[in-house]
């Protein structure tokens, strides 16, 4: 068995933080299936898209590193308008 919380007398549950932290969400899907209160996580696709592009470590030429964009797009072939 879990941990036992009480409801309050506005019907309020209070889910221990430990369990709000894991699940990286405050948007929750409440069912009832007979007598059992179902509870699961709703996910933002955005947000999880996101969270994966933030991921992504992109590499270049450390050489290029420390020129402004005016210069690399000039050593690369690109023109001025």
């Amino acid at each position: 068995m879990g941990t036992i919380v009480e409801m309050d007398e506005r019907g309020r549950v209070t889910i221990p933080s430990d369990i709000r932290r894991a699940l990286k969400t405050r948007r929750l899907a409440v069912s009832l299936k007979g007598s059992i209160i179902e509870l699961r996580p709703v996910y933002d696709e955005r947000l999880e898209a996101l969270e994966k592009f933030n991921q992504i470590k992109l590499q270049g030429d450390p050489r290029l590193a420390e020129l402004d964009a005016a210069e690399a797009k000039h050593r690369v072939g690109g023109r001025k308008r």
